[in-house]
C-alpha cells in the first residue's frame, strides 16, 4: 500500500537520483530507443495514427460515461462464463480476498505475471506479511524482486538497469555464472522460472481489456510467462481496475493497435490472451477457477471529478513517461508512487491522497 513521505525524503531521493550517473545513462539510452522506436513505427506504418488515437479517446469515453452499466453487464456475462467475480471498495479489500481464496486452498506460494494493480494495492508485502511467497514471472519484475526494488516504470520495470548489472544480479541471486548478452540472460530467467511454474497452485495477472459484452478478459504479454501464469495454476485471480472495462472486443482491438506502438514502438506484443472462464470439461488446460477481483481504490471518486474523470482513459501505455524531461532525469522511483511520470502526476494524489501525494504535481515540466 502507498504510504506517507515526508518533503526531506522526497528532496534526499530526488538529489540522490540526479546524481547517480549510471541512473541517468541508462535512462537516457532506454528513452531514447523508446522514441525513436515509437516514431518511426508510426511514420511507417500508421498513416492514420492520430485518428485511431481520437477512436481510443472514444471508446475510453463511452465507458466512462456509463461505468455503472456496463459493470453489471461484464458481472453478468463473466459469471454465466464460470468466472467468480469479486467487487474491492480498496487495497485492503482486494488483498484480503486474494489471501483468502489461498488460505481456503492451503496454497502458500503465488505466481504473478506482471500487475501494476497488484504493486497499486502492495500485494507482495501483504502476501508475505501473511507467509505467503509471491513470485514474480515478468523478466523486469524478476529483476527488481531479486534486489528488492519496486517498478520504475509502468511498462519496462528494470528499464533503469542495464545488461551487465542484470547479469551481476542474476550471478549474486541465482547463482549463474555471469553473462550479459540479452539471449543468455533471457535463457538463466526462463531455466529459473520454469522450475517455479510446476510447483505453484495460484496464479494472479492483471487485465488489459475487460470486455463488458462477452464477460472475458484480454491480457497482453511479450514473454508468455503472463500465459503459464493464468493456465498452469489451478486457480487464477485476475485485478482488474473497473476503468478498464470496453463494451465489445472490437473496441478493446483499437485500444490494443495503440498499445504496443505506444509503448515500445512495436505493432503487437508476442502474446495475445484471451480468457472466457475457467477450464470447461473438455478442455486439456487452464485454471480449474478463474476469479476476477473489480478494484476500484478511489477511482469511482476520479471519475466523478469532472476535472479529472478523462484521466480514466489512461490505457497505461506509457508514452507519456518515456517523453517527459524530468522522468528521464530522476527516474520512476523519486516520485515514490506507483504510478510515476506524467500520468502519475494526475492519478497519484487522485487515488493515494492529496496529503501524501501533494508534491507530484511539483515534478512537472
Amino acid at each position: 500500500m502507498e504510504k506517507y513521505h515526508s518533503d526531506q525524503e522526497y528532496e534526499e531521493i530526488i538529489t540522490d537520483q540526479l546524481g547517480d550517473m549510471q541512473l541517468r545513462e541508462n535512462l537516457r539510452s532506454a528513452m531514447d530507443t523508446l522514441r525513436a522506436n515509437r516514431k518511426n513505427l508510426i511514420k511507417n506504418r500508421y498513416s492514420e495514427w492520430e485518428n485511431l488515437r481520437e477512436l481510443g479517446k472514444e471508446v475510453k469515453l463511452k465507458i466512462l460515461s456509463r461505468l455503472d452499466e456496463y459493470l453489471e453487464l461484464f458481472e453478468k456475462n463473466a459469471t454465466q462464463n464460470g468466472f467468480k467475480i469479486h467487487y474491492a471498495k480498496d487495497g485492503d479489500e482486494a488483498n484480503e480476498i486474494i489471501y483468502n481464496l489461498a488460505k481456503e486452498k492451503n496454497i502458500n506460494r503465488i505466481l504473478k505475471q506482471k500487475s501494476m494493480a497488484s504493486e497499486e494495492i502492495g500485494l507482495n508485502h501483504y502476501l508475505k506479511e501473511k507467509g505467503i511467497q509471491a513470485q514474480e514471472t515478468d523478466l523486469g519484475e524478476l529483476i527488481i524482486q531479486l534486489i528488492n526494488e519496486h517498478p520504475v516504470h509502468i511498462v519496462v520495470p528494470a528499464i533503469h538497469k542495464n545488461r551487465k548489472q542484470i547479469g551481476k544480479i542474476f550471478e549474486e541471486k541465482l547463482n549463474a555464472a555471469y553473462e550479459e548478452e540479452p539471449e543468455k540472460l533471457n535463457a538463466i530467467a526462463r531455466k529459473h522460472m520454469r522450475k517455479e511454474f510446476e510447483s505453484f497452485k495460484m496464479g494472479i495477472s492483471g487485465v488489459n481489456f475487460a470486455i463488458a459484452n462477452e464477460g472475458a478478459i484480454w491480457l497482453v504479454e511479450n514473454e508468455g510467462n503472463g500465459r503459464m501464469s493464468t493456465t498452469a495454476c489451478d486457480v487464477h485471480v485476475a485485478i482488474c481496475g473497473i476503468e478498464k472495462l470496453v463494451e465489445s472486443f472490437d473496441d478493446a482491438a483499437i485500444l490494443n493497435n495503440l498499445l504496443a506502438p505506444s509503448a515500445v514502438g512495436v505493432p503487437i506484443t508476442c502474446y495475445q490472451n484471451i480468457i472466457t472462464g475457467p477450464r470447461k470439461n473438455d478442455d486439456l488446460d487452464g485454471p480449474k477457477e478463474a476469479h476476477i477481483i473489480l478494484l476500484d481504490n478511489n477511482r469511482s471518486n476520479i471519475l466523478a471529478d469532472e476535472k479529472y474523470y478523462r484521466a480514466l482513459s489512461c490505457i497505461r501505455c506509457g508514452t507519456c513517461l518515456n517523453h517527459c524531461p524530468v522522468y528521464d532525469k530522476i527516474g520512476g522511483h523519486a516520485y515514490l508512487s506507483t504510478y510515476p511520470g506524467p500520468i502519475g502526476v494526475v492519478v497519484s494524489p487522485q487515488l493515494f491522497g492529496l496529503n501524501n501525494y501533494g508534491h507530484i504535481p511539483n515534478l512537472c515540466s
